[in-house]
């Protein structure tokens, strides 16, 4: 029910309950009547009553109401994965899944039952990521270490098998790396055991290679170990298999003969004129609601046959302090969201909509 106009003069009574309840419920009276505002019936039965005093100039008010069906609340987006609604109304279902390198854990489909009281069939599921595992015939994919984006545990012991299609080899790509300045300790492997020779020592390279390595085998092993110190981000590591061809009896390695690798944007997404990231391919990144486009560029290129790459550095979403909104829906996120946001914020953020409409806020997170 949206208040249209109103005008009443002092000691005149206007109020609003819902008797679906065992005892009619508050939902609104003339202290909060104004006009513009929306009131929302929790059952489907309601009165508004009115009472007026004897005036020699009588007050009105103008009302209107509409029915609308009950439907199940949004459910939760789970954190590092996303969540898809065919309807919120009985009968309608949610559909969960996880951002590469987690895995889903609870059931990836949920119903909205009882249209009389609608909920859930279930609890939302979580996503995490795993220590350790076994990848075959490796694609295109992504390996994060337990906990990431936020810090890993202590004490771990995480062994990862990548391994290629037979005639490829492995290839990884840095997304980050940030382990605490003790034991804490990666290493990747040139082969299929933790007795393979390493490539890669975080004890020993202080600076992680822009160009990623490449196994000499179809299979590298990855080692992640911490100690029980301190602890840090830990790792996002992306591999896809490569295959190799001979050139002047020189080794060419390349993402399938030219192309470059899938691109990836954590909290955003991307359109592709191709996708198969053949030279020539144009990627373009948005963010999703309530996170912000930075470094990076907003379209990329990949560009060069010889020797195939993107023209540019993927840009990251990030949930930023501050900002302005016009548009009639949106979401808000504290700075660095889902991750913790940093001591001393001064954030502020307007919300600016048409003069014929009003804001709702719906508080769906709330942690102090």
């Amino acid at each position: 029910m949206q208040v249209m106009n109103v005008s009443l003069w002092e000691g005149e009574r206007v109020t609003f309950e819902d008797l679906g309840g065992g005892e009619p419920s508050v939902l609104a009276n003339e202290s909060i009547l104004l006009k513009g505002l929306v009131v929302r019936s929790w059952s489907n039965h309601i009165t508004i009553q009115f009472h007026s005093q004897r005036q020699t100039q009588p007050g009105s008010f103008l009302l209107r109401y509409q029915a609308f069906v009950l439907s199940c609340t949004f459910p939760q987006r789970p954190v590092c994965g996303d969540v898809s609604v065919s309807s919120l109304h009985s009968g309608g279902e949610a559909y969960f899944y996880c951002l590469t390198g987690y895995q889903l854990q609870g059931t990836n489909t949920l119903t909205c039952l009882n249209a009389s009281t609608p909920y859930w069939s279930g609890t939302e599921p979580q996503c995490h990521a795993a220590c350790g595992g076994i990848v075959r015939n490796a694609t295109v994919s992504r390996i994060v270490s337990p906990g990431f984006p936020g810090n890993y545990s202590n004490n771990l012991t995480c062994h990862w098998l990548l391994e290629a299609p037979e005639g490829q080899r492995v290839h990884v790509h840095f997304e980050k790396v940030a382990l605490a300045e003790d034991d804490d300790r990666l290493l990747i492997k040139n082969g299929n055991n933790i007795d393979s020779p390493p490539l890669y020592d975080s004890y020993e390279v202080e600076y992680l290679p822009n160009e990623g390595l490449v196994s000499t085998s179809r299979s590298l092993f990855i080692e992640l170990t911490t100690d029980g110190a301190g602890t840090s981000t830990g790792i996002a590591i992306r591999y896809q298999g490569r295959h190799i061809s001979l050139s002047n009896q020189i080794t060419v390695i390349s993402f399938a003969v030219g192309h470059c690798y899938e691109t990836f944007v954590k909290y955003g997404n991307f359109t592709s004129n191709d996708s198969t990231w053949a030279v020539g391919t144009v990627v373009e990144f948005t963010c999703d609601p309530g996170y912000t486009l930075e470094q990076g560029s907003v379209i990329i290129e990949c560009m060069d046959h010889n020797n195939p790459q993107w023209n540019e550095t993927e840009p990251a979403c990030r949930a930023v302090c501050s900002g302005e909104m016009t548009d009639s829906a949106g979401v808000v996120l504290s700075p660095n969201w889902p991750e913790a946001y940093d001591s001393g914020q001064d954030c502020i953020w307007g919300i600016h909509v048409e003069e014929d409409r009003r804001i709702m806020l719906d508080i769906q997170v709330y942690l102090s």
